[in-house]
């Protein structure tokens, strides 16, 4: 199956033995790929959220190798498109899709009514599996995502970079408090869900491998990221190709309830910069020049977006919050 820069997937046909067959999604670890990330995880999010919210049923799970011989996750096939088929489009993982009238206007309204529903999911730590909850101190959740992504930078990359350790440094010196713990999608944006383009329903939210437990300013500031935007025929810049980042913002809190806190805010967006920076900049190009990943054209791409990324964070720091 095409898309993705990380796991490899593949559309399966289960025969039973009863006679009866199911077609399931394969997702199979990459040896290295923009991400590195953990099947038992996705399970996990997915296992405890399917109640509660429109995501691929899981089926089952192996974390070890043993039988494939790298990871997977297997769950149920989703009908729907992650971008609209009758337009011609170069759009990369999903980044900068084209959506437009009325069709644009239901997905938009879909989909900060899904954020705010996956942020009101009550957390009981006896059903997140592997997922921790960063309640050590106040500071905690944020203070995870920076060490995370400062390690991956020191593991994967290849050549020096001296911003990434200014970045750094400000992150931890601009941790923010938390004020309440939610399901964090991670990569959540226009490409990572499906819908139903007869009827322009979201039928299911995908790739939920970068899932955690954190603050819910980091998925806003996920989908926020100049790279994922597109212009809209006016001329105004539509965040993931949906709406405007102001009503995005404000709806969200109409939905959810919850104010959004514009230091807050600030921080993630940086932090996601700087995510991005080290998934496009570092792990990206490991994976392409070791040769471990079927996508190493791809990957070589995503490389040179990394200094996309870093003029963002350059400016977004230098600005303040808005």
């Amino acid at each position: 199956m095409g898309g993705g820069a990380s796991n490899e997937q593949y559309s399966v046909e289960l025969a039973h033995s009863d006679g009866r067959s199911e077609r399931l999604v394969l997702r199979i670890d990459a040896i290295q790929g923009v991400m590195e990330s953990d099947r038992q995880r996705e399970f996990d999010v997915l296992h405890f959220l399917e109640p509660h919210f429109p995501v691929p049923t899981p089926r089952w799970v192996e974390s070890t190798g043993e039988i494939l011989g790298r990871p997977f996750l297997a769950t149920c096939f989703v009908d729907g498109v992650s971008a609209p088929t009758n337009l011609s489009q170069e759009s990369v993982s999903g980044m900068q899709t084209v959506l437009s009238g009325g069709q644009r206007e239901e997905l938009a309204e879909q989909f900060v009514h899904n954020l705010a529903l996956l942020h009101d999911i009550s957390l009981n730590p006896a059903e997140l599996g592997c997922l921790g909850v960063p309640d050590g101190d106040p500071r905690q959740a944020a203070r995870w995502q920076v060490n995370w992504w400062s390690r991956v930078w020191r593991d994967d990359s290849i050549a020096p970079f001296p911003l990434v350790a200014g970045i750094e440094v400000w992150l931890r010196d601009n941790l923010p408090l938390q004020e309440r713990l939610v399901v964090v999608h991670g990569d959540y944006r226009t490409g990572n869900y499906l819908f139903d383009e007869s009827t322009n329903k979201i039928t299911a939210v995908l790739d939920w491998e970068l899932a955690h437990v954190g603050d819910p300013h980091e998925d806003l500031a996920w989908g926020i990221q100049r790279l994922y935007s597109t212009v809209s025929e006016d001329g105004e810049r539509l965040v993931t190709g949906l709406m405007p980042r102001e009503r995005l913002l404000s709806r969200y809190e109409e939905l959810s309830g919850h104010r959004i806190d514009p230091i807050t805010l600030h921080f993630y967006e940086v932090l996601c910069a700087f995510k991005s920076l080290i998934a496009t900049l570092a792990s990206s190009l490991r994976a392409a020049r070791d040769r471990q990943s079927h996508h190493d054209v791809l990957l070589t791409w995503l490389s040179t977006c990394g200094y996309l990324f870093a003029a963002d964070i350059i400016d977004m720091i230098e600005k303040g919050p808005r």
